[in-house]
């Protein structure tokens, strides 16, 4: 009698799940899926029922970002100010503020352009929400500065001189061969 690789297969995989199904029940003192609500009255751990549901709000005062952007356009400072951090990025130290910030989630759309004179630039069209954050944060920042980085790479610094309300920002490029490389890889999620 021949029997089939795949059938052996997977009688030999659901005998060891199984199988450990059971190790596991018996490691937990015969409790694993019974529907009674069980103490843990022994040992110097913390009870099951004292475990917090929820994890804990982050720190106020942390600047470790929860979320993880490949483009990232801070509020930024030639000179140390309160809750900002200081950057080297090229050679340069700068100082950026990482509570005001805009994310790759807050664009609608990214195009390589060059002005009247040839000069390459990246126009960064944000979305609805996007568009606000700018709003709000050129606002707030006139005489400073926007930091515009790519996978931790400084791209550039913009002088912040007006508030810019249109949701439209315009990064400054050395080539138009960078500017269409950025293009491509914001537009590919990279």
């Amino acid at each position: 009698m021949q029997i089939n690789k795949k059938l052996l297969l997977g009688v030999i995989v659901s005998t060891s799940l199984l199988a450990g199904c059971q190790t596991f029940n018996d490691f937990m003192g015969g409790t694993f899926g019974s529907s009674g609500k069980v103490q843990s009255t022994t040992g110097t751990g913390t009870p099951i029922e004292s475990v917090p549901k929820t994890p804990p709000p982050p720190y106020q005062g942390s600047t470790e970002r929860t979320t993880t952007s490949s483009l990232v356009v801070y509020a930024s400072s030639a000179t140390p100010m309160d809750g900002y951090v200081m950057v080297e990025r090229n050679n340069q130290r700068i100082y950026v503020d990482p509570r005001q910030t805009l994310l790759r989630s807050d664009l609608n759309n990214v195009l390589a352009e060059q002005d009247d004179q040839g000069r390459p630039y990246v126009r960064l069209f944000f979305n609805a929400a996007g568009a606000r954050k700018l709003q709000r944060i050129t606002s707030q920042n006139i005489g400073r500065s926007l930091t515009v980085t790519h996978k931790n790479t400084l791209i550039s610094n913009i002088n912040i001189t007006r508030t810019v309300s249109d949701g439209v920002l315009n990064v400054p490029m050395a080539t138009a061969n960078d500017a269409i490389a950025l293009e491509g890889r914001i537009l590919d999620g990279d």
